[in-house]
């Protein structure tokens, strides 16, 4: 799983994040009829794929990437690349304070020492709620871990 969310990371500016238009037009998934109603403005990326752009407080550019996969959905967002280097014991303390203040919100490091901020849920389970409580969870976290982490 976490060499797939590392070979999408590596993929989406290749894919040019853009929507094509497709001659003929496929049927929605459930994620992407969800993901519509959200209130978010999603793009698609590739096939089950959807990316989001939004402006943060901190972080002038939130891409948000929602993704199917093995019976789980997926939000999540890229803070900082190779974010080991250079932070503090006082950075990472923080963000794992901030890890307990949204409901379901993971922060961690990839294979590659990204920071990243993700939201999992059963596929067969969530619904638009959940998927709107997660992407307003992800979206607030992810602004505030930039701040933390390019605070010096």
């Amino acid at each position: 799983m976490k060499n797939f969310f590392s070979l999408l990371i590596l993929l989406l500016p290749v894919m040019g994040i853009a929507q094509t238009s497709p001659s003929t037009p496929a049927k929605q998934t459930r994620l992407e009829n969800m993901l519509g109603k959200s209130g978010y403005e999603f793009s698609k990326a590739a096939d089950n794929v959807f990316v989001c752009t939004q402006e943060g407080k901190n972080m002038k550019e939130l891409v948000i990437i929602a993704t199917e996969a093995d019976d789980i959905t997926v939000l999540f967002c890229v803070i900082k690349e190779k974010s080991s280097e250079g932070m503090t014991v006082s950075q990472y303390k923080q963000l794992l304070k901030l890890a307990l203040e949204y409901d379901k919100v993971k922060i961690g490091l990839d294979d590659e020492d990204s920071l990243m901020i993700r939201v999992d849920y059963s596929t067969r389970l969530v619904d638009l709620d959940d998927l709107i409580l997660g992407l307003n969870n992800l979206s607030a976290a992810s602004d505030e871990a930039y701040a933390i982490v390019v605070k010096k």
